[in-house]
């Protein structure tokens, strides 16, 4: 299950891997003030990935943008500092709502801090404005070094919306026009409204953004 490190941060950290795989990382931002998973079996969920969890409390959708960043930045240094060793191909950046937008311009924006990519979840940002059937907008924000996109169609994204969430036509249209240029993007449209999905649709998304093949009696 791991365990919690601090309270201010929820860092939970899972057994080694049986199968030798160095831990990755997933930074949550979440739409409130509460960094830990926000459903029962994600937890597990990020365990059975080798995934180590870092969540911030006092970093939900309040906050301003740039404090807000400055946070998630200084959890990834904290994390790096807390927990050696992480694999530095497999740090993703994630988050619910508000969380997903900010966490989706965190993963274009700093791809030299988050190698791995990004999981949205009901929101998400991007680059350049996208055209939306919805009165639902994409948060957009231009890139202040254009060098990093190249770097950034390089990380995984995948995006994570319900079915019945007002979310899903821009999430379904982000979906497209990242596809249009050149990201590695997923888009999974899950059962629900605007709401973190049940463990098993997170397991799969995980799956989805941390690929890795299975050794023999392992897991995958």
């Amino acid at each position: 299950m791991g365990r919690v490190i601090t309270e201010s941060l929820n860092i939970i950290v899972p057994p080694l891997s049986p199968v030798g795989r160095r831990r990755g990382a997933l930074v949550w931002i979440s739409h409130d003030d509460r960094g830990a998973p926000p459903v029962q079996g994600w937890r597990d969920a990020c365990a059975a990935a080798d995934m180590v969890w870092a969540g911030p409390d006092d970093c939900g959708n309040r906050v301003n943008v740039a404090l807000r960043s400055a946070i998630v930045v200084q959890t990834m240094e904290e994390l790096a500092a807390t927990v050696p060793g992480l694999d530095p191909t497999r740090i993703y950046v994630g988050g619910f709502s508000g969380g997903a937008k900010l966490a989706s311009l965190l993963a274009m924006h700093r791809p030299d801090i988050f190698t791995g990519g990004a999981l949205l979840v009901g929101g998400a940002g991007y680059y350049r404005d996208v055209d939306v059937p919805s009165d639902q907008a994409i948060l957009t924000a231009a890139f202040d070094r254009p060098d990093m996109l190249a770097v950034a169609r390089r990380r995984r994204f995948v995006l994570v919306v319900g079915m019945n969430d007002g979310w899903r036509q821009p999430m379904v249209a982000l979906h497209a026009a990242m596809m249009r240029d050149g990201f590695d993007a997923t888009l999974h449209i899950v059962r629900g409204g605007h709401e973190p999905p049940p463990a098993d649709a997170f397991a799969r998304a995980l799956a989805a953004l941390n690929p890795f093949p299975a050794a023999a009696g392992g897991r995958a």
